[in-house]
């Protein structure tokens, strides 16, 4: 069904229905571990696993009702509110599974350590030489208005958990009954509000406001002294820098054969930072 640098991911027909193969690359070896845990803390909406090689980085799962790569640009009505609900429940229960987590070999990418990477990007971006020399002197020039933001979101109180990475609506599987995230090899433990950021840029307007509603209010129960407005609010440009490391970081992994699979995308977002932050440039 798809193999790239990342991936691959193969349909064998069996009986009684079709199995899914996934075999992931060294940067994203701890998927399958990941996954098991997923079953473990939300078994109802978590990907059907049949079996797991971990060393190899293997999966083997049955098929999940729903699963469509189409909801990605076309979310059925319904997906955003119920997997905003299922993500922040899953967040918080993976609080009492961090060092389980953490054995699993998922990587830890918390505010701080994105805010390094950042840093090491603006000196030494494998992409850096797409940008013109005024390119890259206007991206350094955010550095501080970057650090004030993801700086001050650090600073609201809200703990770091489990985050899926690339939850957006294709990694949903929604059929009006069930609902399941898949796709856990961009997981980590970080913010965990970066990933409602992603889930709702590609909804629609009423379905985006209605799935930060759900996923603000579980957050609120959890957490009454947080201002979970100012952190919706302030997590959708720290998602960016987020983001950024996140390609970045996959530059680096990559074969140098590769590389032309995600050419552009950190040279985009460097170049982008400064509108991004207008105010504070």
């Amino acid at each position: 069904m798809k193999v790239w640098s990342l991936s691959a991911v193969l349909q064998v027909p069996c009986a009684p229905a079709a199995v899914w193969f996934k075999a992931s690359c060294r940067h994203f070896h701890a998927e399958p571990a990941l996954t098991r845990l997923v079953v473990e803390v939300l078994p109802e909406h978590a990907p059907p696993i049949l079996a797991a090689d971990e060393q190899r980085a293997w999966l083997l799962m049955d098929e999940m009702p729903g699963a469509d790569e189409d909801h990605e640009d076309a979310p059925p009505a319904g997906l955003g509110p119920a997997a905003a609900r299922i993500a922040a429940t899953t967040q918080l229960r993976s609080l009492d599974h961090l060092e389980e987590i953490e054995r699993a070999g998922v990587p830890e990418r918390g505010l701080a350590r994105t805010l390094h990477v950042f840093d090491e990007i603006l000196v030494g971006s494998t992409e850096l030489d797409e940008l013109t020399p005024d390119e890259v002197a206007a991206a350094r020039g955010v550095r501080e208005a970057v650090h004030a933001v993801v700086e001050e979101l650090a600073s609201l109180g809200l703990p770091e958990t489990l985050v899926h990475g690339d939850l957006h609506p294709g990694n949903v599987a929604h059929d009006g009954d069930t609902v399941a995230l898949y796709d856990w090899s961009d997981a980590a433990v970080s913010h965990p509000f970066l990933d409602i950021v992603l889930l709702t840029k590609r909804l629609p307007e009423d379905e985006g406001r209605a799935a930060r509603a759900v996923y603000a209010e579980a957050w609120r129960a959890a957490y009454p002294d947080v201002d979970v407005d100012r952190a919706l609010e302030l997590a959708v440009d720290a998602n960016t820098i987020y983001q950024m490391v996140t390609f970045e970081q996959i530059y680096r992994a990559q074969e140098d054969a590769s590389y032309w699979e995600m050419r552009g995308v950190v040279a985009g977002m460097l170049r982008n930072l400064p509108q991004r932050f207008p105010s504070r440039s």
